[in-house]
């Protein structure tokens, strides 16, 4: 680390002597009748054609770009209804260049039609690449373009990619939270700045271990200095209705980058589950119980995010940069109505629950990094410290009244519970990149990440009006390193790296039996290969090791009592997963790609259901799977049919084999295994002469699937979204219809040896959106909006 240190400090003082030797150019713009062009856009690139620096004419033509080092440059000049003119200078001191004269472009602007239409989406040999900025989905939310980016499966607010949760990043840099708070931040950012989504299934070594399979939401980056901002709101009915509003400011000077935004949302949900459960004494049949279950859930979040950049000269950048979530009001109130049968099918007893249930958290993300370009070949050094504090807390009232089967009242039982947790996760990593000659590049780097996790629960009413108290601490102290190497030839290109992970972790309860400690030392390679024969076949194969490791929730051994007659269960014990994936693929007229692929699994982690026969219980319990293997093929189609209509399929066939030990009878173990799939398929139009109006098409298929010890039933999602410009795009009125065939209802189930109960789930997944968004200031820019965070959120 001292080294570390001691080299960061080089850069900056090298950096900053270099700083007094900076030198401007000066100019003006004008049209072939010498009259000023204002609010040209003036790019200075590299010979190589890199943008680096970007202004706009003022009223009267003028321009300045300062901060620029000795050396040749470009200066590429371009306005509406004109023809792009560049400009080659060599700068050695300040320098003020001719009139740049624009020729009028020689068509109407009224009469341009569009002749090609940038690919939606692009297969590339290790991810696929989803072109944002050509569809309507702009006018949305961040979340719902996630929602309909190929390859990735939101359901019922999950998202899966290949069967796992993927690692999601907001311009290469980590964005990891929970679940929930991830959805609430990307529902708070609005889609205007997008420009594509990147779905990298191969991640080179540089990503964590973790990061199986990574999500990258790339936003545009602003060259032009001023400012621009935008506001907007969306309602949305479904059962109930539900609101949100954001807003986001941008300014931009040469040095400096400021990004803030704001999002609130307001909604209500609702959900109706039915249960089944089928008890057993020993092998016989003792009766069963059918559940009615309803709940509404009430949330208010707010969303606070800022992003600042300062370059402290041509070659080095800082930056800072900070989320905040905050959840003040979070209600859910479950209503359950059971009937118990005997053997006969004769009502026995009845009984009903009411559980009110009420959250409140607070999660801050402070994030400090730095970059310095050692040269101009592409060698640079990177440092990123990071802190995340989190605090939350959660209030429970069950309340179960319990008759006999004339209706006549038995007894009561209430139950409360108080539970807190805080969180606190520091993080440092050091990224380096060496270019080398013949197109090859080595990059290495290491990271440190303590983690200090503290919680307790107070329960009352749970065994016999007793009060419970339970207390548990967590810490984990992480260090990893990488190497990775990649060259390009003619014909072949290939990516070869190794991580190193040590891991040291001590969980502590007041119980001493949930104590638990462990260390461990992984390695991780990771390897693609890729050949491209002719320009009509492209070959490509792919290899990584990964691991995913338990989620803080669930290594807390609590019980979280739903009613008086089930609960969930964290497990201290968890092990990491460890999963080995692999595949080859066939590209043909970069349209149609065939892929067949492997996945290996030892130890994956799941939320298991079980029944306790004699206690008439049913207990969720979070804890390790034997194994899980998978193997299959996909498919997929990408290509224009016409100037105005892009077609995007896939299609995902596979055998999944898994294994998980049986808790309630003894720990055998018993084999999940079947055939299961999906298919994707998504249509996106563009109307009218100036393309001001898009819209998109996509259904979604889900075949019957195993999950853990359970086997679910197919779902589907069928939607319609559009979006209009208006008054010169400065605004947009947007149109949403999700789930229009309410085909996200499903039945999970679960058979084998004394087992026997399901559940059908119907979520609030048919809604329909109505969007408007207003564009302010020089709203022609472009945002450079960077969230950065880092892997261990996301296990919050």
């Amino acid at each position: 680390m001292k080294k570390i240190a001691v080299l960061c400090t080089l850069a900056v003082f090298y950096s900053t002597t270099i700083f007094a030797q900076e030198y401007q150019i000066s100019g003006k713009v004008v049209d072939n009748n010498n009259a000023p062009v204002s609010y040209a856009t003036i790019l200075l690139n590299t010979t190589n054609d890199e943008a680096i620096k970007g202004v706009a004419s003022d009223d009267n033509g003028a321009f300045t770009i300062t901060g620029l080092k000795e050396g040749t440059y470009k200066i590429v000049c371009s306005f509406v209804g004109f023809t792009t003119t560049t400009q080659e200078v060599s700068v050695t001191g300040d320098i003020t260049v001719p009139p740049i004269v624009m020729q009028p472009s020689n068509e109407n602007l009224e009469e341009v039609t569009v002749s090609a239409k940038k690919p939606t989406v692009k297969k590339l040999s290790d991810r696929i690449v989803f072109d944002v900025a050509s569809t309507s989905l702009t006018n949305g939310s961040t979340w719902g373009v996630l929602e309909k980016t190929p390859q990735i499966i939101l359901l019922n607010n999950q998202l899966t990619v290949k069967g796992q949760s993927p690692t999601v990043y907001i311009n290469n840099k980590k964005v990891h939270l929970s679940s929930a708070e991830l959805q609430q931040l990307l529902e708070s950012t609005p889609a205007t700045s997008i420009e594509a989504v990147e779905v990298i299934t191969s991640p080179s070594a540089k990503y964590d271990a973790e990061d199986a399979i990574v999500v990258n939401i790339k936003m545009g980056k602003n060259l032009i200095t001023g400012y621009n901002g935008n506001i907007g709101g969306n309602y949305t009915q479904g059962i109930y209705p539900k609101y949100a509003l954001s807003t986001g400011h941008f300014y931009k000077t040469d040095k400096l980058n400021v990004y803030l935004s704001y999002g609130f949302n307001k909604k209500k949900l609702d959900r109706i589950t039915s249960e089944y459960v089928q008890f057993y004494d020993n092998t016989q049949e003792n009766g069963y119980w059918d559940s009615a279950i309803d709940l509404d859930t009430w949330q208010e979040d707010h969303t606070v995010t800022t992003n600042i950049d300062y370059e402290l000269s041509a070659k080095s950048n800082l930056n800072f940069s900070a989320n905040l979530l905050y959840n003040p009001y979070w209600e859910r109130n479950t209503k359950s109505n059971t009937i118990a049968y005997d053997n006969f099918g004769v009502i026995d007893s009845t009984f009903n629950s009411f559980n009110n249930t009420r959250d409140n958290k607070t999660n801050i993300a402070l994030n400090l990094g730095y970059t310095y370009a050692i040269d101009d070949e592409g060698q640079n050094l990177s440092v990123l410290l990071h802190h995340t504090n989190y605090d939350y807390e959660r209030s429970q009232n069950v309340v179960t009244n319990y008759y006999d089967a004339a209706a006549s009242l038995l007894n009561s039982n209430t139950i409360n519970s108080l539970q807190n947790q805080d969180i606190s996760i520091t993080t440092g990593q050091v990224d380096y990149e060496l270019p080398l000659p013949k197109s090859a590049t080595l990059s290495f780097g290491a990271k440190g990440v303590t983690i200090d996790t503290g919680s307790d629960l107070l329960q009352e009413g749970v065994e016999n009006g007793a009060d419970n108290a339970y207390d548990f601490d967590y810490t984990e102290t992480n260090i990893a390193g990488y190497t990775s190497f990649s060259k390009s030839f003619t014909k072949w290109s290939m990516r070869a790296g190794v991580r190193a992970e040590y891991t040291d972790a001590e969980g502590t309860a007041a119980d001493a039996t949930d104590n638990n400690s462990f260390d461990y030392l992984k390695w991780f390679p990771s390897a693609s290969l890729s050949y491209d024969p002719a320009d009509n076949h492209s070959f490509a194969f792919s290899y990584k090791r990964s691991i995913n490791r338990p989620s803080y929730k669930r290594l807390n051994p609590f019980r979280y009592y739903l009613s008086d007659n089930s609960f969930v269960t964290g497990n201290s014990r968890l092990l990491p997963a460890l999963k080995h994936y692999m595949n080859i693929d066939y590209t043909f007229k970069r349209a149609y790609t065939v892929s067949l692929f492997y996945k290996h699994i030892s130890d994956p982690m799941s939320e298991l259901s079980f029944q306790e026969n004699e206690t008439r219980k049913l207990k969720y319990v979070a804890d390790n799977l034997e194994r899980e293997e998978s193997y299959g093929l996909d498919l997929y189609v990408s290509k224009p049919i016409s100037n105005r209509w892009y077609l995007y399929f896939e299609s995902s066939t596979f055998y999944n084999k898994l294994q998980f030990f049986a808790v309630e009878n003894n720990n055998a173990l018993v084999d999940n295994n079947r055939w299961t799939g999906w298919f994707f398929m998504g249509n996106y139009f563009t109307f009218l002469k100036d393309n001001s109006w898009l819209v998109d098409v996509t259904y979604m298929y889900v075949l019957p699937a195993n999950d853990a010890n359970a086997q679910v039933t197919a779902r589907s999602n069928f939607s319609i979204s559009m979006s209009k410009s208006l008054w010169n795009n400065r605004a947009s009125l947007s149109l949403q219809a999700n789930d229009i065939f309410n085909g996200q209802i499903f039945t999970s189930s679960t058979e084998y040896l004394n087992q026997s109960n399901a559940y059908r789930s119907r979520f609030e997944n048919r809604t329909i959106m109505l969007g408007f968004k207003y564009k302010f200031g020089n709203y022609r820019l472009r945002n450079n909006k960077q969230d950065i965070d880092v892997e261990e959120r996301e296990r919050l």
